[in-house]
Formats: structure tokens, sequence, C-alpha cells
């Protein structure tokens, strides 16, 4: 789409259902995000970070980082930000520091809102109910499942 009136923003993906969130409102507060799972996670020294070391997370290819706090459970991590990110989705990829030495990264699987909740799982909801109910707010919108559709 052309004008910057409609312009959208990849504000989640849910790869399990094969189904890509776009909104608008890139900044807004029901996208904040904080806390994500990540997995296929690799550590350059071989092993995740000592419980309560002090790291920093970057994440995309933005130029900020976040202190967080990290749980590593087997093979996937659960990574609470100090601050709020707008753009946390599921297939970006997450670098760990510790000052300014790269101790690793991994790729975010799915993002959550303070209240605990996986977004993409509440948005599909949302949409679902919608589709089923054959509820109207506005404009139609159309959901479809790529893997049905795709010949």
């Amino acid at each position: 789409m052309n004008g910057r009136t409609n312009v959208w923003y990849v504000v989640e993906k849910d790869v399990e259902n094969n189904v890509v969130f776009v909104s608008r409102n890139y900044f807004s507060v029901d996208k904040r995000r904080r806390v994500f799972r990540a997995g296929s996670l690799r550590w350059f020294g071989g092993s995740p970070p000592r419980p309560r070391r002090r790291i920093r997370c970057k994440v995309r290819h933005g130029p900020g980082f976040y202190d967080c706090d990290m749980n590593v459970e087997g093979e996937t991590a659960v990574v609470k930000l100090v601050e709020d990110d707008q753009g946390l989705a599921a297939g970006q990829y997450a670098a760990f520091y510790h000052e300014s030495t790269c101790l690793g990264s991994g790729v975010i699987f799915d993002s959550w809102d303070d209240g605990g909740y996986p977004i993409a799982a509440k948005a599909l909801d949302i949409a679902k109910l919608l589709r089923d109910k054959k509820v109207k707010l506005g404009k139609p919108v159309k959901i479809r499942n790529m893997e049905t559709t795709t010949r």
C-alpha cells in the first residue's frame, strides 16, 4: 500500500497457525510486550549465562539494548525485559550480552503482554470468535489459513 495513512506493520506472527497479525497502529498500549520465549539457542561459551548474572538483550536490528532477566530451561529461555518493546514477534532474533561481549543468541518463539498472555493466542481467539459468530465490527476482515488455500 502506498501513502502514509495506509502503512501496515506486522505486530505478531503465529507460526503454528500460519497467521500474520498486522496493524496500522504500531505504538499502541495493547501491543506492548516485555516477556518472550526464545529457542534455537546458541551460546559462544557452549553453555547459557550463569543464573542471576546481569545480561542485556538486543532484539531485531535496532541499536538499543534492554536489561533483562533470563530463565533457561532445556532448549528454550524465557526472557523478561525491564522495558516494553512494541515490536517483539515470533521469528525475530534476540542476542544476549554481558557488558559488550555477546554471549549468544536465539529465535523468538512467542511473546506476552504484561498480563502474561501470549499475544498471538489472544488475537487468534478473538479473530476466530468474530469469524465463527459472524460479528461485524466495522469493515469485515478475512482470515484465511494459507495451508488450506494454497495448492
